[in-house]
């Protein structure tokens, strides 16, 4: 007799436990992207509590699918206005810097008559629209990498490759660029897109280069890990976008530090959204368009790379490129 019981007793829970299983599959398919997953339950047990909390979980789910479509849609839309905008802006664009040149050109020759004040405006006409095509040209960027985030997987020298970077920020400051020095560099080969990663060291020393006091020192080095698991923990203080592989073992790190005025607490969250600007402790020149960094990251993240940043108050910034080694 208690066998019996026991056994109706099993067989009893198991059935009353059975919709909250399905409830607990849904919920693991939602956990894994299934946005469109719900949770099974019988018409015929309205009544019963787990019925209604079923239809309730129902209603919650399509609700929330229903606004994350909304907010798909409404993202892509801006997606493509940007991209459109960007695409019919070059044109004007290049016929402002055509038409700025042929008047520097004429003035050089003696065709056009001398007037400091002229040439000022031009002048100023002529860096606006060269801004105003960098702009661009990082919108445009940014789309083709929200589409399409496939990048070039050739063999690079990294090490080379960050040499170049130094030389041509050096040759950029004249005079200044010997604040900006270059350690250890290991002979380190990648797959990867070279042109976009000689973007990404060329953003990252600008940055350090235009968010820092005149003079202040700025510092390039490379650094190989075998242990990638267990070796690139990043310390406190850390704002990182993107992941490495699973599988990934070694890994190459190019780092960047400046002993600027460093990140402020409130800057960290945002440091590598589109068009962010942090402007404390700016040096008096004329800052970017706030688009270096979140293409920087873009970039980066195509590679199945990870771009951090660290960095508090007062304690300088140090950006680290981890790209996968092999």
């Amino acid at each position: 007799m208690l066998a019996v019981l026991a056994a109706g007793t099993v067989a009893i829970v198991r059935v009353q436990l059975r919709p909250l299983q399905r409830m607990q599959r849904a919920a693991d398919a939602i956990a894994g992207g299934d946005f469109g997953a719900r949770v099974p339950w019988d018409r015929g047990g309205g009544a019963s509590e787990t019925a209604r909390l079923g239809a309730a979980l129902n209603t919650m789910l399509a609700r929330l699918s229903e606004a994350l479509r909304e907010r798909e849609a409404t993202a892509e839309r801006m997606r493509r206005f940007v991209a459109d905008a960007s695409h019919e802006l070059r044109t004007p664009l290049a016929s402002v810097s055509g038409f700025a040149e042929l008047f520097r050109l004429g003035r050089e020759r003696g065709r056009i008559a001398a007037d400091p004040v002229v040439d000022d405006w031009m002048r100023r006409v002529e860096s606006e629209a060269e801004r105003m095509g960098s702009l661009v040209e990082g919108l445009l960027l940014l789309t083709r990498h929200d589409e399409h985030p496939e990048v070039a997987a050739d063999d690079v020298d990294l090490a080379g490759l960050v040499r170049e970077s130094v030389a041509a920020a050096r040759a950029r400051e004249g005079e200044g660029g010997d604040r900006l020095s270059l350690g250890d560099v290991p002979g380190v080969r990648v797959v990867g897109d070279r042109s976009r990663l000689r973007q990404v060291l060329d953003n990252l020393i600008a940055n350090a280069q235009t968010h820092t006091p005149p003079g202040t020192p700025v510092r390039v080095w490379m650094e190989v890990r075998e242990d990638a698991a267990g070796d690139v923990a990043p310390p406190p203080e850390t704002v990182r976008v993107g992941a490495l592989p699973e599988d990934v073992r070694g890994v190459v790190a190019v780092c960047v530090r400046d002993e600027g005025p460093g990140i402020r607490p409130e800057d960290r969250e945002r440091l590598f959204d589109r068009f962010f600007r942090a402007d404390h402790g700016r040096s008096p020149r004329e800052g970017g368009s706030g688009l270096g960094l979140s293409i920087s990251a873009a970039i980066v993240t195509a590679h199945d790379g990870v771009l951090e940043a660290v960095g508090g108050p007062g304690d300088g910034t140090l950006f680290r490129m981890l790209l996968p080694l092999g």
